[in-house]
């Protein structure tokens, strides 16, 4: 959807340590007969080989939102690598990203505001400048159970903390639906 709606014809790799999520990656593509995404499968930790280092525009990541040992723990192991740091932490997904990015390129998160101090101090600690911060909630009424942060490689300090999004107040919010191309059902 990011490639269609706002990329067009840019390359893409699209990383996972998970084996199942490559393949549900690969089939996904193929089912939507999409062009020019890259699944590897590939340890952040130790990234590299084919991916353009230090080339990267932007890049984003839908992280672990739990602190090894944090939480209630699955016991499907997927879910515990896919749910807690357990083979990376935002510190390693920070740097990572960092090594891809251009300079002046974009890293783009989304956490639980439990995390945020953690993913500034990460972003920062990798020279990744945290420039937009976002809070979504599901209605003005409720607390945010997430955020979406932007940070610049090589950024000045200073943050633009932006009005939450709100997903619904009884169906898709106007916002939402403008973002994702379809017809509000509020």
């Amino acid at each position: 959807m990011l490639i269609r709606l706002r990329y067009g014809s840019a390359e893409v790799w699209g990383v996972d340590i998970q084996e199942q999520a490559i393949d549900q990656f690969t089939q996904s593509l193929e089912a939507s007969d999409i062009d020019g995404i890259h699944p590897l499968l590939m340890d952040i930790k130790t990234i590299g080989g084919p991916l353009p280092m230090g080339r990267c525009d932007l890049v984003t990541c839908n992280p672990p939102y739990k602190a090894a040992g944090a939480g209630i723990v699955s016991d499907a192991p997927a879910e515990v690598i896919a749910r807690h740091e357990t083979a990376c932490g935002i510190d390693d997904i920070c740097r990572a990203g960092a090594k891809l990015l251009k300079y002046g390129g974009r890293l783009c998160l989304c956490n639980r505001p439990e995390r945020l101090a953690d993913v500034i101090c990460a972003m920062r600690a990798a020279d990744v400048e945290p420039k937009r911060l976002r809070f979504v909630s599901k209605d003005e009424n409720t607390p945010p159970w997430l955020f979406l942060i932007e940070g610049r490689r090589g950024g000045k300090s200073f943050m633009n903390v932006e009005r939450p999004l709100y997903m619904s107040s009884g169906g898709v919010s106007e916002e939402l639906a403008m973002i994702y191309g379809m017809e509000p059902s509020e």
